[in-house]
């Protein structure tokens, strides 16, 4: 009886541990796919933590070493991206997706003649590795050599004509060298192959919004917001296009909404500002625009935007010390003189000498008023000479 249960006790153990063996691959799968799925998402912090847990794991294992260095350059954490690659080096060497990932830290830390070293590299080890080529392109740009980096992404394309990134790459170069229409079929064609690509929908938006399709523009910011709805810059964007179709309370809560997801975004603080003053609210219009001045005190800009509200809040002085604040930091912008001088009366000598300078640097309102406003010379009347009498000559 005893030999029975020391048996069913044996083979109870056998078992938990077959159990538990095959548990854990289980478990570290399961940790991957939530990792990877983290890292797709930009989720990099909470990626990064979980990549960390596996390599107490798998201490040697690549494919999460190289993915736990790609979530550190995403995040800024480009010193400590490439001592991880390194630890993957010393392991093998040949990995086509090492060397890329290195190429990709490189160009984040705006360093594109080794990044294209690494790309380089990567290519040699696979020839047809359609990703690596758009980042080569991509590092080519950055060192101006246009031609050079539009074949990098002609090569990329021929290779994989899905590649969603090369297309918005090579977008980005068109659009730089001015070939805007060209540029957006690009940006198409990268939505086409990924719908939910929310920069290039974003992009899009930037080159509808340049070139004075409000609508399209505004369609395009709100497909990116719907696809990534924590993106300051898309609200921002979203914004200025709803400023350009005159609604503007529809433009500040975009721009509210940006400085929900970002309370640091310079250029979303001074367009809160901004339609603050346009929606008659001074108050909170100068408090955002002075937030703004504390990240970037340097913006005339900026002040003169101050200056204005302070202008209609019939604060005259206040308004002329932020534009002569804004005289010093831009002295060739004619605006700011002619607004000083709008706040003097047509008879003052102080408004004809700002109205002189905004003239001489071009600014025709100026150079209206002055033309219309002529000095009067004075005219000194000439005193009549008396005629003297003459003497009569005496009769000899």
């Amino acid at each position: 009886m005893k030999c029975i249960l020391v048996l069913m006790c044996l083979f109870f153990c056998i078992g938990q541990n077959i159990l538990l063996s095959a548990s854990v691959p289980s478990d570290v799968a399961d940790m991957k796919y939530r990792a990877d799925s983290l890292k797709r998402t930009k989720s990099y912090n909470e990626a990064l933590q979980l990549y960390d847990s596996l390599l107490i794991e798998e201490p040697s294992d690549m494919d999460i070493m190289i993915s736990k260095g790609i979530c550190q350059s995403q995040i800024g954490e480009i010193n400590k991206a490439l001592e991880t690659f390194k630890k993957v080096k010393d392991i093998d060497s040949t990995s086509p997706l090492l060397w890329k990932s290195i190429g990709d830290s490189y160009l984040f830390a705006n360093l594109p003649q080794s990044a294209i070293i690494s790309y380089v590299r990567s290519i040699s080890l696979n020839p047809n590795y359609s990703q690596a080529y758009s980042s080569l392109g991509s590092a080519y740009q950055r060192i101006n050599m246009s031609d050079t980096a539009e074949l990098a992404f002609k090569k990329a394309l021929d290779i994989d004509s899905m590649n969603h990134e090369a297309w918005y790459n090579w977008s980005l170069l068109l659009n730089a060298n001015g070939s805007v229409d060209q540029a957006m079929q690009c940006l198409k064609r990268s939505i086409a192959v990924k719908q939910d690509f929310a920069p290039a929908f974003n992009n899009l938006g930037m080159l509808y919004y340049g070139a004075g399709f409000a609508d399209s523009a505004l369609s395009a910011f709100n497909a990116a917001i719907i696809l990534d709805k924590s993106n300051s810059y898309y609200y921002n964007n979203a914004g200025l296009a709803c400023l350009d179709l005159r609604d503007t309370l529809q433009a500040y809560n975009f721009f509210k909404n940006a400085l929900r997801y970002d309370s640091v975004n310079v250029k979303a603080l001074f367009n809160t500002g901004l339609t603050s003053y346009f929606l008659l609210q001074y108050k909170d219009g100068i408090e955002y625009i002075m937030k703004a001045l504390q990240l970037q005190p340097n913006v005339a800009d900026y002040w003169y935007t101050v200056g204005l509200i302070h202008a209609a809040n019939n604060e005259q002085h206040i308004a002329s010390g932020y534009w002569i604040r804004c005289m010093n930091l831009d002295s060739t912008n004619s605006k700011y003189s002619y607004a000083i001088g709008s706040l003097y009366d047509d008879s003052s000598s102080v408004k004809r000498e700002y109205y002189t300078i905004a003239s001489s640097l071009g600014n025709e309102k100026a150079k209206l008023w002055l033309d219309a406003h002529p000095i009067m010379k004075e005219t000194i009347p000439v005193d009549e000479v008396p005629q003297t009498k003459k003497k009569k000559k005496k009769k000899r």
